[in-house]
C-alpha cells in the first residue's frame, strides 16, 4: 500500500493483467504487441495520395509508409498498395503496427465499493481512465476489465473522468443502463479534491488577483449573467495560518462537504482552447466567451518548502477546472507544468518513466497523453458524494429498469438510486448521502519533497 491508510480498513486490489511485466523498478510494463486499425476514407481524403493523407492526419512519414506497404502492413481494401496511390470513395485503409505503450506505476487499482451496476475504484496517478492515444491496454477500464472482471468483452464505462496524472475516486458503470442513469445524475454529485500548490493563501496577493479580474466583465448580452465577483476572499483567511487543519481530519467525516469554512471562491469562466495536433489540451480563463465555473478552496496546512495543501470543491465540471483556477490565482499545482506548477517533487522515477515512454509508429497523438516528464501532478480526487434518495426523473428511472432503480413506497418517493449504489467499506445501512472515500492518500499529501 502506498501512502498512509486513511480508512483503517483493508481493500480489494485489482491485479495487473497477466501480460504486464512487473520489473521491480516501480513500474508495470506491457511487452510490445501488434495492433491493426481500419479506417474508412473520408470525403476530404478522396483523390489524394495515401502518404499525404496519413502524414497530415496521423503524422506517419513517407519513409515509414513505404516500408509498411512493402511489408504488407499497409493495405487498401485488404490488398497491397503503394504509398503514392490515390484514395477513392469507399476505400478501406488497414494498418498493422507495433504498439509500445508507456509504463504504468506499479500501483494497483483498489476497489472501494461494488454493486451489480457500479464499481467504485481508486485510480492511481499516471493511468488514464479509458484507452486514449499511446495508452490502450494500459488504461483503467482495460486493467479492470482484464484483471478483475476477467473478460475482455465485459462492459465497463467511467461515469466520472479524471486526468491521467490525477489519482482518486472513479465511478465505473458495469452496465449500459447503469451508465445512462448515473451519468444523468453526475451534475448532482459532490466532489472533493486535495491539491498541493506552490505558495500559500495571502490576503494581499489574492486581493491583487481579485482586483485584476474585477475589471474584466462580459460584454453585450452576457453583461448581466453574473453579479458575483470573479474571486471572493473570506475574512477568515487571515487566521488560517494559526489554525492548521490537516487533510486526514477533514476526510474523517462529512465536514468538508458542508458549505461553510471556504477561504476562497473562484468564479472565473473557462473555455477550452482550440486543439492543435500534437499539443496538450488546454483550458483558458475567458470572461467574454467562457462557461461559468465555480471552485471553493480551503487552506489545510503548509510545508517547509513554501507549498501548501488545499482542499478543493468544484461546483461545475469544466475541463481542468481546478488546475486552471488555482493557476489563475497564482497558486499553481505542484507538478502541473501546463498551468505553471513547479516540478519540485520530481524524483528519479519520473525521469525513468519519461525515458521509457515512446510513441509507436502509427499511434495517433492524443492531447491528453502528451509526455511532460511524468511529473507527479499533486491533485487527488479524495471523495465523491452521491444522494441515494434523491428522486430521479421518470426518463432516468425508466432507463434504470433492471438496474436496481425502484420507488421507495414507504417514504412516498419516486424511483431513487438506492438500489444502484454500493455501500462503502464499513457502512452497514444505506445513508441518505453515500460518500465514497479513498482509503489511502498520495505520499505528497504528508511528505516533504525530496532534497
Amino acid at each position: 500500500m502506498k501512502g498512509p491508510d486513511l480508512g483503517g480498513c483493508g481493500a480489494r486490489w485489482v491485479p495487473f493483467p497477466a501480460d504486464f511485466v512487473l520489473g521491480g523498478d516501480g513500474f508495470a510494463r506491457l511487452p510490445a504487441y501488434a495492433s491493426t486499425k481500419h479506417v474508412n476514407v473520408k470525403e476530404r481524403w478522396r483523390g489524394r495520395p495515401l502518404a499525404e493523407v496519413l502524414l497530415e492526419e496521423f503524422g506517419l512519414s513517407g519513409a515509414y509508409l513505404r516500408e509498411a506497404a512493402a511489408e504488407g502492413r499497409l493495405l487498401v481494401n485488404r490488398c497491397p498498395c503503394q504509398a503514392e496511390d490515390a484514395l477513392q470513395n469507399g476505400d478501406l485503409i488497414t494498418h498493422t503496427y507495433t504498439v509500445e505503450e508507456p509504463p504504468l506505476r506499479d500501483e494497483a487499482v483498489s476497489i472501494l465499493a461494488e454493486s451489480d451496476c457500479l464499481l467504485v475504484v481508486h485510480k492511481p496517478a499516471g493511468m488514464p481512465c479509458h484507452p486514449q492515444g499511446k495508452y490502450q491496454r494500459a488504461s483503467l477500464t482495460e486493467v479492470v476489465r482484464r484483471g478483475y472482471l476477467g473478460e475482455t468483452w465485459e462492459y465497463i464505462h467511467p461515469v466520472n473522468r479524471l486526468d491521467r496524472q490525477t489519482s482518486g475516486v472513479v465511478l465505473l458503470a458495469k452496465t449500459r443502463k447503469g451508465y445512462i442513469l448515473l451519468s444523468r445524475e453526475l451534475g448532482e454529485m459532490q466532489k472533493l479534491y486535495v491539491a498541493r500548490v506552490t505558495g500559500c493563501f495571502e490576503r494581499e496577493a489574492l486581493g491583487r488577483v481579485a482586483a485584476g479580474f474585477a475589471e474584466q466583465r462580459p460584454l453585450g448580452k452576457d453583461a448581466a449573467r453574473t453579479e458575483e465577483p470573479w474571486v471572493v476572499v473570506s475574512a477568515d483567511i487571515d487566521v488560517v495560518a494559526s489554525e492548521p487543519r490537516g487533510f486526514v481530519s477533514f476526510m474523517a467525516g462529512d465536514e468538508a462537504f458542508r458549505d461553510a469554512g471556504w477561504h476562497v471562491t473562484c468564479n472565473l469562466p473557462l473555455r477550452v482552447d482550440k486543439h492543435r495536433p500534437g499539443q496538450p489540451l488546454t483550458t483558458l480563463v475567458d470572461v467574454q466567451e467562457g462557461k461559468p465555473a465555480t471552485t471553493h478552496l480551503r487552506w489545510l496546512h503548509g510545508f517547509g518548502d513554501g507549498s501548501s495543501l488545499v482542499l478543493c470543491r468544484p461546483f461545475t465540471g469544466r475541463t481542468h477546472q481546478i488546475r486552471v483556477h488555482l493557476g489563475a490565482l497564482g497558486l499553481p499545482i505542484v507538478g502541473d507544468v501546463l498551468y505553471g506548477g513547479i516540478s519540485a517533487l520530481l524524483g528519479p522515477a519520473a525521469s525513468a518513466a519519461s525515458a521509457a515512454a515512446s510513441t509507436a509508429p502509427g499511434a495517433v497523438a492524443n492531447a491528453s497523453d502528451a509526455s511532460d516528464g511524468e511529473a507527479p501532478l499533486c491533485l487527488h480526487a479524495a471523495a465523491y458524494a452521491v444522494c441515494a434518495r434523491r428522486p430521479v426523473s421518470d426518463e432516468a428511472g425508466a432507463a434504470g429498469v433492471g438496474c436496481g432503480i425502484r420507488p421507495d413506497e414507504s417514504r412516498g418517493e419516486g424511483a431513487s438510486l438506492e438500489g444502484v449504489l454500493p455501500l462503502p467499506a464499513g457502512v452497514s445501512a444505506m445513508p441518505a448521502t453515500v460518500v465514497y472515500r479513498c482509503l489511502r492518500s498520495p505520499a505528497w499529501v504528508e511528505e516533504a519533497p525530496p532534497s
